[in-house]
């Protein structure tokens, strides 16, 4: 016999001697159990007052009968009347299927309170299990809470470094931009220098001469042009005066002249205040030309003279 048999049987009296001796044993010794045999006791009678008297069936009543030990045979009793018969009846039945429905109604409330312990349990436990899942959730929270700032302060960073890297960008540019310009300074300074360099070398060779060469047609006549050279050398400076600046397509060209041979020599436009200065090399000595001219070619110069002519021409020496 289980526990809770036992406790429903003992809350409705219906333990044998023995049975309810050992069990009361136990009672005196637990006050959990006493609880729950209250508990049990009032349960019953919960359901029995909650039931409406009814008469037991013949079956019931004899499986009732039949654990009753008979009783000795008492001296007949005057018969009461019809009335007592049937209350003793009534309530006599009734209080044979009251108890057999304590009984019976005792062991399932019993089993139910044990199933309402076990769900008490589990609802503990599942209350802990709670409790531990928002716990972790709000350090879950914390920790995200936590990431958005660091996330916000390295996004902050990145924003000031690209605003340094855009600056240093700018820095840069106008720095290569003036790197640039200063290269290309440096580049005209040293062609300057260059040629300096060379219109010096000219100037100061031994027994240099100028030669001023006349403008051979009217309308150059405004013009000035000069030739520095030494007679044993191959190199003469030619330096140019109010000569108009020609078009892209047009340049001006010097030639040396000796005798009936016209040779092609450098070409050269004049700056837009109309002087121009240049170079001039040849494979011989100029002491070996009788003349020298400039004319207006094409762009790029050509090997023979403009049929038109010289618009300047004149002697060396």
């Amino acid at each position: 016999m289980t526990l809770d048999e036992q406790i429903a049987l003992y809350a409705i009296g219906a333990l044998d001697e023995r049975e309810r001796a050992e069990f009361e044993r136990q009672l005196a010794a637990s006050p959990e159990l006493r609880a729950r045999v209250a508990e049990a006791r009032a349960a019953a009678m919960a359901m029995m007052l909650a039931v409406e008297p009814v008469a037991p069936s013949p079956a019931l009543k004899q499986k009732v009968m039949a654990r009753i030990p008979p009783q000795p045979a008492e001296s007949p009793k005057p018969k009461a009347s019809g009335r007592s018969d049937w209350l003793r009846y009534l309530f006599g039945g009734a209080a044979l299927a009251f108890a057999s429905l304590a009984l019976v109604l005792g062991v399932g409330l019993l089993n139910t309170q044990s199933q309402l312990v076990q769900q008490r349990a589990y609802n503990a436990q599942l209350q802990a299990q709670l409790q531990d899942v928002n716990a972790q959730l709000a350090l879950a929270r914390e920790r995200t809470a936590q990431l958005e700032r660091e996330l916000s302060d390295a996004q902050s960073r990145l924003a000031q470094a690209e605003q340094q890297i855009a600056a240093a960008q700018t820095d840069a540019g106008q720095a290569r931009a003036e790197l640039a310009a200063a290269q290309a300074e440096v580049a005209r300074v040293q062609e300057a220098l260059a040629i300096a360099e060379s219109e010096l070398g000219v100037l100061s060779q031994r027994d240099v001469r100028v030669a001023k060469i006349p403008a051979f047609k009217d309308d150059f006549k405004q013009g000035a042009l000069s030739v520095f050279y030494a007679p044993d050398a191959e190199t003469a400076l030619i330096t140019a005066h109010n000569l108009p600046p020609l078009s892209p397509d047009q340049t001006y060209q010097v030639w040396l002249i000796k005798g009936d041979l016209r040779l092609p020599s450098e070409i050269f436009n004049t700056a837009p205040d109309g002087t121009g200065r240049l170079i001039v090399k040849s494979d011989e000595p100029f002491s070996a030309f009788d003349k020298i001219g400039i004319t207006i070619e094409p762009a790029g110069g050509r090997p023979t003279p403009n049929p038109d002519g010289p618009i300047f021409l004149g002697p060396l020496g």
